[in-house]
């Protein structure tokens, strides 16, 4: 559903040359809020005093596609949002007021281990990992934390070489579902060589 705001017509004729912007922000806490404040333009100008109408209209146009984009990386993709700009005596007042909607959830997670490595069981705790499970709302952050843990234990095992097979997130809104398969291709397992230390600060014997 696409989000509705709310400006009243000529209201920017009305206000003053420049003044101070206020933003009100409700319907997400904790990480999600603080997410959608990131990436909302408007409270980068919030409690300034030098704003002018021009900049309000501009950044108030942008709190709809802002909201969605933020909100996206923690599974909601339909999100409802409602926003309104008021006169106030000293400025503007913007209220934001969202509702996230039905999250996209993880209906399949699969990961596999291929190449020489794949039997070793340094992997053992990632395979069986529960950072990403079925049934769990979407989030892009675990979903790159885990990809990340699996090249890092790869390089402290021994697999520098180690890759992962490219296979996109696949996300099917109209269903709030997605399907995680994550591959990773070893490579070999590099281990030292001759060693050779050159130094005059200590007495051979």
């Amino acid at each position: 559903m696409k989000g509705w705001r709310l400006l009243p017509a000529l209201l920017l004729l009305s206000l003053p040359a420049a003044a101070a912007i206020k933003v009100e922000l409700r319907g997400v806490d904790d990480e999600v809020k603080l997410n959608v404040q990131t990436f909302l333009s408007v409270e980068r100008y919030r409690d300034r005093n030098d704003i002018d109408a021009d900049t309000v209209d501009r950044l108030f146009n942008r709190i709809d596609g802002e909201v969605r984009e933020a909100l996206r990386p923690f599974g909601y993709y339909e999100p409802e949002v409602r926003s309104e700009l008021k006169p106030q005596d000293k400025g503007w007042l913007i209220d934001i007021d969202i509702t996230p909607g039905e999250p996209v959830r993880v209906r399949h997670v699969s990961i596999v281990i291929e190449g020489p490595g794949a039997d070793d069981p340094a992997f053992e705790p990632l395979r069986s990992q529960r950072a990403l499970r079925e049934g769990m709302r979407l989030n892009h952050g675990t979903y790159e934390a885990v990809k990340g843990e699996l090249i890092r234990a790869a390089a402290s095992n021994g697999y520098l070489a180690a890759r992962l097979v490219p296979n996109p997130l696949l996300v099917d809104v109209a269903n709030h579902s997605a399907r995680i398969d994550l591959t990773l291709e070893t490579g070999p397992r590099y281990s030292f060589g001759a060693i050779s230390i050159e130094q005059s600060v200590i007495r051979p014997q």
